[in-house]
This record gives structure tokens, sequence and C-alpha cells, in this order.
């Protein structure tokens, strides 16, 4: 009885020992296929392109491109002014100022992420507030990741109200790699 009892506690620990094996050669296998899938994600992002378009008082304009210009335009922007950029990428987003000056609290530039349903209705439901952008900045850079990896509308709005005019701003907003 003692020698079946041991043999019993041999066999068990020989079967535990083959499903943890089995169980790491698993785990390892799926590691594998993961870091090949995020190093082809990030291989593929640096070409991919973002449908775009600019409306509004500052011009309308559309294309596709992994950058792109977002400005008032030249000296001052105008009274009452209400421009739009829309970018529509499953990327990450990173938008660099060299300048900004607008009037403090009455003209900003707001960053919005707005859910992407469809080529007809691209920018729909615009929920979430990335940033809010007014006064003498400078020269700044903003970011706009992408968590989920699908894709969306980043929106841009640049609204100005009659009184004052300042420079505005000069900006280049262009497709990151997502890190990790």
């Amino acid at each position: 009885m003692r020698a079946q009892l041991q043999n019993n506690k041999t066999g068990s620990m020989a079967n535990m020992s083959i499903v943890s094996s089995k169980t790491l050669l698993i785990f390892l296998f799926l590691m594998c296929i993961q870091a090949s899938l995020s190093l082809a994600s990030s291989a593929n992002c640096s070409t991919q392109a973002a449908a775009w378009s600019m409306e509004g008082t500052c011009g309308n304009t559309t294309g596709s491109s992994s950058s792109g210009a977002i400005t008032d335009g030249q000296g001052d922007y105008s009274a009452s002014e209400r421009c739009y950029w829309r970018i529509t990428t499953a990327a990450d987003v990173e938008i660099d100022f060299t300048s900004f000056e607008t009037e403090e609290l009455f003209d900003k530039l707001e960053v919005w992420s707005c859910k992407y349903w469809s080529p007809e209705m691209p920018c729909t439901n615009c929920d979430q507030v990335l940033g809010s952008f007014s006064g003498s900045l400078g020269n700044f850079s903003f970011s706009a990741p992408n968590s989920n990896r699908t894709n969306r509308c980043i929106t841009l709005a640049f609204f100005t109200d009659p009184m004052t005019q300042l420079p505005g701003f000069d900006g280049r907003w262009s497709l990151r790699c997502p890190q990790g």
C-alpha cells in the first residue's frame, strides 16, 4: 500500500511537470505572436495616412497624408472665426505649435476626440475634450494618444469672439506610432 501511494505521488508530480511544461510553451508561443503583431503595427504606423479636412472661416480643403499644417492663416486672425480641422486615424496624433497667441479666455483652440462611424459620417459624437488652449503659449506640443487603436476622429475647433484679434497660431500635426 505504501509503495502504491508513493507511486501515485510520483506519477502526479510527473503529470504536473508535463502540464506545467505545456502551459509554459503555450504562454511563450502566445507572447511571440503578440510581439510579432506589435512590431508589425509599429512598422506600418509610419507609412499610415490619415484622412483630414479643414472647414469653416479658415478655408475648406481635404486630403490624405501622415502630417499637415494647422494654422489660422497669415497675420492676425479675424473676428468671429469658426475653423475646424478633422483628422481620422487609428494612430496617435502629435501636434507641434511653433507659435500660439490668442486672446486669453475668449479666443481658443479645443481638441476633441470623436467617434468615427463611416466615411459619410466621419466625425460625430465628439464626447471628450482632450485639450483647450488660449492665451500666449508660444512654442509647445500636444499629444492625442489612441489607446484602443480603432479609427477615431481628432477634431480641432478654433473659436474667436468679435473683439480682440491677435497673431493666432501656426503648427503641424503628424501621426505617431503607438508606444509599447
